[in-house]
């Protein structure tokens, strides 16, 4: 845990947003998953598989309980105190800013959730070889929730496997988080009842740990079918790098399960941490290998129209068409979202000028300044389509990754170039105010904040309003255009009002709405 922990001081100024996520999500999990083993790879009882067995699953089952009773605790005080703040905010007027909720959610989490979970950790974990101990409560829920939830998802998947035999369909494109959702429930669901397996008085156990690894192979051959027909399409990201190495895991796990040789669980835990650490960082982690077959798909769709010279990635004469430019489009800005200026190294000149075509000139910053400058991948990745194939390029897709976000809200960028102008002005301030309610600080204490019913952005100073700014009309043309199919970045807008010896101006950066 030190370790990774060194080694993200280290590179994390280097990676994007989406790297930081992905790795920490990666390594935190290899880490869980090794912190469920660890004190059993030199057990005492490591040759008595009976003994092991019961001591890992009790060790197991105490985390898991206990993971969940520190999670009520830190709901509940979370809730609590977070009231206790808002109350503050709206009874004494005390400006509480969003960032504190994080940062007391923060506290909780890694403080007291911290010692409320290590608080019931047996020591030594040696000491459960011999505890038959199994609670009525986890029992129940188990066989009276978990295992029925499973077997009726499981016989839909299996009926929806028929009916791709049928139709000769390929399976629909959610299938792998289905799956995937079946998998982690089925698993936990055998997890809990595996030591049950061998009593006279819990029959009912054996069929579901015998035949739920094969009640499984079918759904698992649709999660291949499905992943392989996504990867034929987009290629691999790194989520889809994932996604195989899960697929691979599962069918491993299916077969070795199904073999019947061991019914051991220790190796379940052991392999998901390797697996997790190898896709979190190196050169077959899931960044790296996403990266390389982004980049490889765009420079073969670059190549097709004679665009790579000398290694080169070179503008295009024509437009680009499809299905070309959608891969290239696509292609880039993922590449500018996972890596960075990084991912263009060597494929393209240092500063983006291109002499031949001075409409597609962007500026004498390298890609790497404009990445620190303004620490917006996307900037980067729509200046690279840009100099590439022009402005319908740097707009082209059907679904930008940076327009509409997974959660459906969607983004209209406003093309700022060059440094911001601020003489006559005694403060800049770079922040974002959204729902009615949000407010950002200025100079001298004011505060700009949305307007009731969020069409327009107020500057007050003592709950008074000093100037406020229309927005109604900029908020119809973004959505109105978006709506038309308009996803170009838009020209440059500004909003300006004065009041009472005070200017002010709003840039415009960006808009999301849902």
């Amino acid at each position: 845990g030190v370790a990774v922990l060194v080694a993200f001081a280290a590179g994390w100024t280097r990676w994007t947003l989406d790297a930081r996520l992905l790795r920490f999500g990666l390594a935190a999990a290899a880490c869980h998953f090794a912190a469920a083993v660890a004190a059993f790879v030199a057990h005492p009882d490591a040759g008595n598989d009976a003994a092991h067995g019961r001591a890992f699953w009790q060790f197991n089952r105490t985390l898991f309980q206990r993971a969940l009773l520190t999670a009520l605790y830190g709901v509940v005080l979370f809730a609590g105190l977070g009231g206790a703040l808002g109350a503050l905010d709206a009874l004494f007027d005390v400006t509480i800013r969003p960032i504190w909720y994080a940062r007391l959610w923060i506290a909780l989490l890694f403080g007291f959730g911290t010692w409320v979970f290590l608080a019931g950790i047996p020591d030594p974990p040696d000491a459960l070889a011999d505890s038959e101990e199994y609670p009525d409560g986890l029992r129940r829920f188990a066989q009276y929730v978990l295992v029925p939830l499973v077997a009726v998802y499981l016989a839909i998947l299996t009926a929806y496997f028929g009916k791709v035999l049928v139709t000769q369909r390929w399976p629909s494109g959610w299938i792998a988080n289905l799956v995937s959702a079946v998998t982690v429930t089925g698993l936990l669901a055998w997890l809990l009842v595996h030591p049950l397996e061998g009593r006279e008085a819990h029959r009912w156990v054996r069929p579901f740990t015998r035949g739920f690894f094969l009640a499984l192979l079918p759904s698992i051959g649709m999660l291949w079918a499905a992943l392989a027909q996504r990867v034929g399409q987009y290629g691999l990201p790194a989520r889809r790098v994932i996604a195989l190495a899960g697929a691979l895991w599962l069918t491993g796990l299916a077969l070795h399960y199904l073999r019947g040789r061991s019914r051991a669980i220790q190796g379940i835990p052991l392999s998901l941490a390797l697996v997790a650490m190898i896709l979190a960082a190196g050169p077959f982690s899931a960044i790296a290998l996403a990266a390389s077959n982004q980049r490889g798909r765009v420079a073969a769709a670059l190549q097709r129209p004679g665009m790579v010279q000398g290694g080169q990635w070179v503008p295009a004469r024509d437009a680009l068409g499809a299905p070309d430019g959608d891969i290239v489009a696509g292609g880039g800005r993922y590449l500018a979202e996972v890596r960075g200026a990084d991912a263009f190294a060597g494929v393209l000149p240092d500063t983006l000028l291109h002499p031949a075509v001075p409409d597609r000139a962007l500026s004498a910053d390298s890609l790497a300044t404009l990445e620190r400058r303004r620490g917006r991948p996307e900037e980067v990745a729509t200046r690279v389509l840009r100099y590439l194939g022009g402005d319908a390029l740097a707009a082209a897709t059907g679904a930008p990754p940076r327009s509409v976000s997974t959660d459906g809200v969607r983004r209209a960028e406003f093309a700022h170039d060059g440094p911001l102008a601020v003489s006559g002005y005694d403060w800049v301030r770079e922040g974002r105010v959204a729902r009615e309610g949000d407010a950002l600080a200025l100079g001298a204490g004011h505060r700009l904040r949305v307007g009731a019913g969020g069409d327009a952005r107020e500057l007050v100073r003592d709950s008074a309003v000093v100037v406020r700014l229309p927005v109604a009309a900029l908020l119809r043309e973004v959505v109105e255009g978006q709506a038309a199919g308009d996803w170009a970045p838009r020209p440059p807008r500004a909003l300006d009002g004065a009041a009472g010896g005070v200017r002010l101006r709003v840039r415009v950066e960006d808009v999301q709405f849902d």
